[in-house]
């Protein structure tokens, strides 16, 4: 059939009508739901009921201050829990997707947003499907309808009648075709499934999860401890109502409760500084396991490569030639479009494009690589495959490791085929001498770091059977060696891996030479490490490979099936793995992995909905400053867990060690509130903006099994609310003897508040005072606000100073 597609202006008009082809987005927040999340809070309604009691004995200010305290803390949880859900709802935004059509006769790719009906869509292997539609082409088809209709295999798709409808969201997992588009966004089956999951809530992250459990632990403590100090206070004589009220207090103070939404926050902003530095996070459970990261498995093309793919080297008889390349022409899947001027989407740019002349290839880069070739010979390609049509088509697949077409041209029948030279090579007509001199050839060209690929075809004549069935006594083209040099950056992220107790392993699909070759490029292999084959691996028992695999640096000619394998190994001896993968079979391992990483660029839509992180510019060193970024976030919530916690506890410590020794509280209710106000608020939220040290990269990774609350923390934590409850209660206690009770509590209220701004220094071993300009702002307005509360003659009487 004829591809014209719709014209670029047919389709802004079909647009405008239409809409965006998407589908309702999650709404993670709603007003009133996340005010009445707070009012759900235990504790604020103990501290309305002590606003209540302190109207009802007359004392007002108390009572109106408790309240404004109240209205405040409950306008930081909001903002907090607001801020939280917003940065989640714009996370998700940030993942776009592309799809290629056909526009005014001519393959281009656009947001698969901007589909609409009436388009013609190609697929490929691997490719989400973006709208409902129908089958006009199908080659060998498969597609995996599960997220719909719940079929665990795949369904053949053709162009007959029940079998050619495409729904949005399934996707190819076999063969290629065009797909008519009928209907988009939420008319879509799918989209209509989908308006009744808009408010399904975002999962929380382990981490999250975690410190959840830790203030629910800490409310039960604050409880037990308030009743005992309330009962020690009754005990001493004090008044009943001011007792309660304190005790109340201390309870707010006991408990971190706007912990769980300020870790939410520091992850968001850690995903949105990934995102600036070209790795966007599907989940964000990933920033807690990319800290923990001690195992790279990484692609080679693309990843340690630059995938900018050139014809290097060709070995062909001079009869040959012409015939090489029209095979390399018609057995190929890429188009090549004439480069925009226009900067284009991180994600955009990716589908397999490269700066190649004034093309960008539309597909794979390496069968692109031959078409640019072809162009350099004076071939057209365009003309070339509208001289004929392809009857038959078979898909590369990692298993055969070629792919085959069925090509007419007038009378004359031909298949074409090209892939792995071991693949090809016993399928052709040659002479056992002419064989040695091909692989010396292949040989040769796989020392020097080229992608090999051989190409044969066979004239059909008679009975047209089957791909599969033709495949043999075929006649050799020739052998094209592809060049994709090694990324210059590779070898400083690899070395920064290394200094960080990271392991890098290559685990490829190519052959061992070709992986050797680069991996010495870029410093991967060293004295004593080994490389081994798919072979080696299926002759190896799981226990025989749990022992080798440390010493092994190279997987090379591996199938999906190995890199699932391997990953499962490391993980027998307690690695953490990141896994890279791009095609539809990788999406076991990168499910398998703790972080699965797919490529922006090279990857299908399989590959990037099983991944945790999707890595815009499919590079090797992005993976790194990905592992550095998830270190610093992570290294960020530890220093806001020790601040609030050390923090609250110095607070307990200091009215428990007063009421035990008989002294009257030295912080009141209302201050009390209003240290828990300004600490839990900036501060804390501020260290998000801490930078990577640099010792960030110099530590072993995390042990995942160490919580985050481990002796060693206990111990800072104890140690430092101890050394500020000292200071404070020392000076109360001289204050209270040589002053008044007035002073005293002056004093130990400014001392809590300013020794916490001076720990939150302190605790910053690796950073300087003024490498975080946010922390700075936010410590200043607490000091500044501290000095207005005691000298400020208002503020004075209100805060009882």
């Amino acid at each position: 059939m004829e591809k014209k597609g719709l014209s670029t202006a047919d389709a802004k008009t079909k647009l405008a009508q239409t809409g965006l082809n998407q589908l309702p987005s999650k709404k993670t927040y709603s007003v009133l739901k996340l005010l009445s999340a707070q009012f759900k809070n235990l504790l604020v309604w103990l501290l309305i009921f002590a606003s209540i009691l302190s109207y009802i004995v007359g004392h007002v200010v108390d009572g109106t201050l408790i309240l404004i305290i109240l209205v405040l803390n409950i306008g930081l949880g909001f903002w907090q829990e607001f801020k939280a859900s917003k940065e989640l709802e714009g996370l998700r935004k940030l993942e776009v997707a592309f799809s290629r059509v056909y526009r005014d006769g001519k393959q281009v790719e656009i947001p698969s947003t901007e589909i609409v009906p009436g388009d013609l869509v190609i697929l490929e292997s691997g490719d989400r499907i973006p709208a409902d539609g129908s089958l006009v082409e199908s080659f060998e088809m498969y597609v995996n309808q599960s997220a719909l209709t719940g079929e665990s295999l795949p369904v053949v798709k053709t162009k007959e009648k029940d079998e050619n409808e495409l729904f949005f969201g399934t996707t190819v997992s076999s063969g290629r075709g065009v797909l008519q588009v009928e209907k988009t966004g939420v008319s879509t089956k799918f989209g209509q499934l989908a308006l009744t999951l808009t408010d399904i809530e975002e999962e929380k992250t382990p981490l999250e999860i975690s410190l959840n459990g830790l203030a629910r632990n800490l409310g039960l403590a604050a409880i037990f401890v308030a009743v005992v100090v309330f009962g020690l206070r009754l005990f001493q004589g004090y008044e009943v109502l001011e007792t309660l009220t304190s005790s109340i207090a201390l309870m707010v103070a006991v408990v971190p409760e706007g912990l769980p939404a300020v870790v939410t926050v520091m992850l968001a902003f850690g995903v949105r500084k990934m995102y600036s530095k070209k790795t966007l996070v599907r989940k964000m459970s990933a920033v807690e396991s990319l800290g923990a990261t001690s195992v790279i498995c990484t692609d080679k093309t693309g990843t340690l490569t630059r995938n900018e793919m050139s014809v290097r080297k060709v070995f062909a008889l001079s009869i040959n030639l012409n015939e090489l390349i029209a095979c390399s022409i018609i057995c190929n899947s890429s188009s090549l479009v004439i480069k925009e001027d226009s900067p284009r989407s991180p994600i955009g740019a990716a589908r397999g494009e490269a700066g190649n002349g004034s093309f960008d290839i539309l597909g794979d880069t390496t069968e692109g690589a031959l078409l640019l070739w072809a162009k350099e010979k004076n071939h057209d390609f365009e003309q070339i495959r509208s001289q004929g049509k392809i009857l038959e088509e078979e898909p590369f697949n990692s298993e055969k490791r070629r792919m085959s077409v069925l090509w007419e041209q007038g009378n004359k029948v031909t298949l074409f085929t090209k892939g792995a030279p071991e693949s090809i090579l016993p399928l052709c007509k040659i002479s056992p001498r002419k064989i040695k001199e091909i692989e010396n050839s292949y040989k040769d060209m796989a020392l020097q770091g080229l992608r090999v690929l051989a190409f044969a075809k066979a004239e059909i004549k008679g009975n047209k059977a089957g791909i599969e069935k033709l495949e043999k006594d075929l006649d050799f083209l020739g052998l094209i060696g592809v060049a994709d040099s090694a990324r210059l950056e590779a070898k400083q992220a690899i070395e920064k891996a290394r200094r960080a107790g990271i392991t890098t392993v290559m685990v490829t699909g190519d052959n061992e030479l070709t992986a050797k070759a680069i991996a010495k490029d870029v410093g991967l292999l060293e004295e004593g490490d080994e490389v081994l084959t798919g072979a080696n691996l299926d002759e190896l028992s799981d226990e025989e490979l749990n022992l080798r695999i440390e010493k092994v640096r190279i997987f090379a000619r591996v199938l999906p099936e190995h890199k699932l394998r391997i990953v499962r190994s490391y993980q027998r001896l307690g690695k953490i793995v990141a896994v890279t993968g791009d095609g539809v079979n990788d999406a076991l391992a990168l499910k398998q992995a703790h972080v699965g990483v797919a490529m922006g660029q090279t990857g299908t839509d399989v590959a990037k909905e099983a991944s945790d992180i999707i890595i815009l510019d499919d590079n090797l060193s992005t993976i790194v400053t990905a592992i550095e970024e998830g270190r610093r976030t992570y290294n960020n919530i530890f220093k806001v867990v020790k601040f609030l916690l050390t923090g609250n506890l110095s607070e307990v410590l200091v009215i428990v060690g007063a009421a035990i020794i008989g002294l009257p509280s030295p912080l009141s209710a209302t201050q009390i509130l209003w240290i828990n106000f300004v600490t839990d608020g900036l501060p804390a939220l501020s260290l998000a903006a801490d930078d990577a040290s640099e010792n960030t990269m110099k530590a072993l990774p995390r042990n995942v099994k160490q919580s985050i609350l481990d002796f060693g923390t206990i111990k800072f934590i104890c140690m430092f609310a101890l050394l500020i409850a000292l200071i404070t209660l020392g000076s109360f206690l001289y204050a209270y003897y040589n002053i008044n009770i007035t002073v005293a509590r002056a004093w130990a209220f400014s001392l809590v508040v300013i020794l916490q701004m001076v720990f939150i220094f302190i605790m910053r071993t690796h950073h300087s005072i003024f490498s975080n300009k946010y922390l700075l702002v936010s410590v200043g307005l607490v000091v500044i606000s501290q000095v207005l509360i005691i000298t400020v003659p208002f503020l004075k009487n209100i805060f009882g100073i």
